[in-house]
């Protein structure tokens, strides 16, 4: 545990001063909540809740997607480039701490994301806070944990001039056909198939559920989880494979 530690408060300092990251994970969700909230009236009822909160639960999934995909796929990319795996195979120190280390890192980063998104709705998109909006900012958190096993496994594949490339097109597709950026009933049929099978699409309908009032959906989690151990054992085989 201590290893763990260790790597993460390394990598969790490497995070805070790469300006770039921040202005990506949060210029994107941030920009989209002010500016499509407020186009179409935050006050204004959707999907039994107002459409200030429905869709700050989508921007704040496509931030904690962006933020977990960017912490495990391109930090890991650009540490085995520089060999620092490999480096880290020839010391007593076991690569699974690292690799821990760097999944706690993107998920402590994806909790201040989404804290930060919900900051900005109650501030500025007149959402008031109540339980079932921690209920489904939580919901949104454990769920993107899917995204950083994907991260490490993308990690292994890609190599790091390639890395950027995939990560870019894994978040907005997953913003795009995950229904974030529009609500799918807008949206002709075929895309409702396509999200259903998406990690993003899943983690903003337990969100979008418990905001309504409604309980957690079993089928959103289970298949959550199972995104988690496939792309997790996915990583294994290929960190096992290209080092």
């Amino acid at each position: 545990m201590n290893m763990i530690f260790a790597f993460s408060k390394f990598s969790l300092g490497r995070l805070m001063h790469n300006a770039r990251y921040l202005i990506f994970v949060l210029g994107l969700p941030v920009g989209f909540y002010e500016l499509y909230a407020h186009m179409y009236g935050t006050a204004t009822p959707f999907a039994h809740t107002s459409w200030g909160v429905y869709f700050m639960m989508s921007m704040v999934a496509f931030g904690a997607v962006g933020t977990t995909l960017n912490v495990t796929g391109t930090q890991t990319a650009l540490d085995r480039a520089g060999g620092w795996v490999r480096h880290l195979k020839v010391t007593p120190v076991p690569v699974w701490a690292y690799l821990a280390g760097q999944v706690v890192t993107a998920m402590v980063a994806s909790l201040a994301v989404v804290m930060i998104i919900i900051l900005v709705g109650l501030l500025s998109g007149g959402v008031s806070w109540r339980l079932p909006l921690a209920e489904a900012a939580l919901a949104i958190w454990l769920g993107s944990l899917a995204y950083a096993a994907l991260g490490l496994a993308l990690a292994h594949w890609l190599d790091a001039t390639l890395i950027n490339y995939g990560i870019i097109l894994v978040y907005l597709g997953s913003g795009m056909l995950g229904g974030l950026w529009t609500p799918l009933k807008y949206l002709p049929p075929v895309f409702t198939s396509i999200a259903r099978a998406i990690p993003s699409y899943r983690m903003a309908d337990m969100a979008w559920h418990l905001v309504a009032g409604r309980t957690l959906p079993g089928g959103d989690v289970a298949v959550l989880a199972a995104y988690v151990a496939g792309f997790g054992l996915l990583g294994g085989i290929l960190y096992v494979r290209r080092n």
